[in-house]
Parts: C-alpha cells; sequence; structure tokens
C-alpha cells in the first residue's frame, strides 16, 4: 500500500501519541499526504522536507524535481492547514556548476520562507551517484563562504518562526533534567530528535521523563524556545 494508508494503520495502534515522518522527499508531498497529516491526531504536524536546492537546473543536476516557486507553494499550502506545522528542510551548497546567482537563490529563499529548521550543508561527491563524473567542481573556499552566507540567514528565519509562539501553548514531551538549573527539557511537534532545538521549561510539580504536559512559551533563544509548565 501507499505511505497514506500505513500512516491511516499506525493511527489505529493503541496508545500511538506523537508518530512523526521524516525524510521526505517533496515530490511525494501531495495535497493528499499534507491533509492526511494536518488531519491526524496522531500523525504530527511536522514536514521535513528534502529540498536539497532551489534552482531547477541544479535541481535537475542533482536528478530532483522541484524549484522555487513549487516549493514555495507547498510550504504556503502546509501553512495554510497547520499554521504551526514544524517544517524542516537541508540545503547543499556548492553543486557541481552552481553559479553565484544559483547560491544566492538559495540564500534569498532561507531569508524569506517559512520554515522552522534549516540545515545547510556543502556538497561533497558520493561514489555511485552521477555528479561524481561532473567537472565543474566549485573551489572549497566558495563552498564554504556560500554555507556561511546561507547558515547565516537561515539562523534569522529560525529565530523569526520560534519568536511567533511566544504566548503559544504547546504539547511537550518531557525528556530530561538539567539538576543544575532545575529546567526541564523536552520537545513539542515541531521538534524531531537530535536535529532540531529543545524546549526547555520551569515546572513546579515534577513531570516523569516520557510524560507530556503543556508549555507555555515566553521567550527564545535563538531557534529554542523558552517557556513555563501550565495547569499545575
Amino acid at each position: 500500500g501507499d505511505l497514506i494508508s500505513l500512516l491511516e494503520r499506525l493511527e489505529r495502534i493503541e496508545g500511538a501519541r506523537r508518530i512523526r515522518l521524516m525524510y521526505l522527499h517533496p515530490q511525494g508531498v501531495t495535497d493528499r499526504l499534507i491533509d492526511t497529516i494536518t488531519a491526524s491526531d496522531v500523525v504530527t504536524d511536522y514536514f521535513d522536507l528534502s529540498l536539497q536546492h532551489v534552482s531547477p537546473r541544479v535541481l535537475k543536476g542533482m536528478g530532483r524535481w522541484g524549484g522555487r516557486d513549487r516549493f514555495e507553494r507547498m510550504i504556503e499550502k502546509i501553512r495554510g492547514r497547520a499554521p504551526l506545522a514544524g517544517i524542516r528542510t537541508t540545503f547543499i551548497l556548492g553543486f557541481p556548476g552552481e553559479s553565484e546567482s544559483e547560491a544566492q537563490e538559495v540564500e534569498d529563499f532561507a531569508g524569506d520562507a517559512d520554515l522552522d529548521w534549516i540545515g545547510t550543508f556543502s556538497y561533497s561527491p558520493e561514489e555511485g551517484t552521477r555528479s561524481v563524473e561532473y567537472t565543474e567542481h566549485v573551489p572549497e573556499p566558495t563552498k564554504r563562504e556560500r554555507v556561511e552566507r546561507v547558515a547565516a540567514v537561515a539562523d534569522g528565519t529560525m529565530s523569526r518562526r520560534a519568536s511567533t509562539l511566544v504566548g503559544r501553548t504547546l504539547d511537550v514531551l518531557v525528556e530530561r533534567l538539567d539538576v543544575g538549573s532545575d529546567e526541564w527539557f523536552g520537545r513539542s511537534h515541531r521538534e524531531a530528535p537530535e536535529v532540531d532545538g529543545e524546549i526547555r521549561f520551569k515546572s513546579h510539580a515534577r513531570p516523569k521523563v516520557g510524560d507530556y504536559v503543556d508549555v507555555e512559551i515566553t521567550a527564545t533563544e535563538g531557534a529554542d524556545l523558552i517557556g513555563r509548565r501550565v495547569g499545575v
């Protein structure tokens, strides 16, 4: 069966609370998949979109689909259904033949798009991929400089997105206590383990690791959220 029928079966598992999809190929993120995820109480509103680039020419060289217009429409569609959805992506800079203006397209997109989490990487050839045979390699210093520029813009975007959540109450999975500061750390629907940030919060009553608690977001620190537990 397809991914949607699999999700519908997983939803029916007794006790399932938060199912998160990782590494979605953008071509497979159809309206139907967006509707299924955002309508579900169990599949969390999180979209890990492996965009890689926004220039159609570079994407074609990577053997991938898409471009800025298509990606913007996809993000708008997700935000229209679930304004607080977590959206993550990664960009690769310095693909063979990438021009300065194509790198600038990624930088502009990273600054403009409503993305919660953005990873930036420098291209390196992998055995078995067609790009190994390409000859127009981008010099390492140029690659690094492009990655740094996009990463700096991405930090601003991630901070901007985080600040829109101040005043909201999120359902947070409790993961650990920092004994020194007596602060708890956890994740809401918008933070995937290990790749995204965490939510730091104070709690009067001691929760247990693995509990889900309501946390009101009161401040941000870069892309990370700071809050306090409510209702206890």
